[in-house]
């Protein structure tokens, strides 16, 4: 509770700064990715990672190994926060204490309004759609690709057999998905001259011209 609490406040800790800002923002924050390089704040910092609940933006990081699991998270909309840990490899179970817990914390916070969507060029849509390849994995090294593709106007994403996802555009470079409130993704050209699209699901490259 004392290490959240501190986290809600950027170092402070009952009237005391024990950490900079600074270095907090360094934990919440990617600056090393592509996509982080080219300007998207959301993803995986330093032992610390955003997801949204109800369009609402946690930060936190969770722990596991034989006999327990155990997950931290805490929004600034209200400075809320909690840590669970439960005595059992139970996956499905923590995943359904947390929706119970985070639910609670943001039932009456109504989501800020989504980002407007942003209107891509015909060239910048001749770039970023095609087929891409999975450029890591990470537990086995499987491949996998997926396609983004433009259908009437909307921009899909589709990974092998599974349903498509629209991908909404929130400047020339970024997007997010119809439940998202921020942009999460990021599709960039990297030095080697590849296309690449990143967020927190996956990190991959397009293989075709």
């Amino acid at each position: 509770g004392l290490f959240v609490n501190m986290l809600i406040n950027k170092g402070y800790l009952h009237g005391e700064r024990i950490f900079p800002a600074s270095l907090i923002e360094r934990m919440e924050i990617p600056r090393t990715t592509l996509a982080a390089r080219s300007g998207l704040t959301y993803g995986y910092g330093l032992s610390n990672y955003q997801w949204q609940r109800n369009g609402i933006i946690f930060h936190g990081h969770g722990g596991d190994a034989h006999g327990y699991l155990s997950h931290f998270g805490y929004t600034r909309i209200n400075n809320s926060g909690y840590f669970v840990v439960i005595t059992a490899f139970n996956h499905r179970a923590l995943r359904e204490i947390r929706d119970e817990i985070e639910n609670y914390l943001v039932k009456s916070q109504p989501p800020p309004g989504p980002p407007a969507r942003f209107e891509l060029k015909k060239t910048t849509l001749v770039k970023i759609t095609g087929k891409y390849r999975n450029a890591t994995s990470r537990f086995n090294n499987s491949q996998h690709f997926m396609s983004i593709f433009d259908e009437g106007g909307t921009l899909y994403t589709q990974i092998g057999d599974n349903k498509k996802a629209e991908l909404i555009p929130v400047n020339a470079s970024h997007f997010r998905r119809q439940n998202e409130t921020v942009a999460t993704t990021a599709i960039v050209v990297a030095d080697d001259g590849k296309t690449y699209f990143q967020n927190n699901n996956g990190n991959f490259f397009k293989i075709d011209k």
